[in-house]
């Protein structure tokens, strides 16, 4: 998907996310968690023979989650984080970027496979 940097990054913060039209399998709102964010309304998307359309189910996903971050404060919690992997050349000798270090560890394993309930 390509994308205006502007709204990447509002994307990327969590600030904006898609959310399907139920009538137009193609149309997606845009949905901005902030006030004044300057943001077209609707953004339509085309399928290509080898990229699906993005899925409704993993859209609506996307968008709770972006809404449980803004509201909990994670957002900005994972955003220093990310800038932190990006600046920080050492970890501190304190533990104080214990967490940057997680994360980043974290970023390098693969899921195991899905959860399911009825597995045992």
């Amino acid at each position: 998907m390509t994308i205006e940097p502007f709204i990447h990054e509002l994307f990327d913060t969590m600030w904006l996310c898609f959310e399907a039209d139920s009538e137009c399998l193609s149309r997606h709102y845009f949905t901005a968690l902030g006030a004044g964010l300057n943001v077209p309304a609707t953004v339509h998307f085309t399928a290509h023979s080898d990229s699906p359309l993005p899925s409704p189910k993993y859209l609506a996903i996307r968008a709770a989650c972006c809404r449980i971050a803004r509201m909990s404060g994670a957002a900005e919690y994972l955003h220093i984080i990310l800038r932190d992997m990006e600046e920080l050349q050492v970890l501190s000798e304190d533990g104080a970027s214990a967490d940057v270090l997680t994360y980043a560890l974290h970023r390098l394993v693969e899921p195991d496979a899905p959860y399911r309930a009825n597995d045992t």
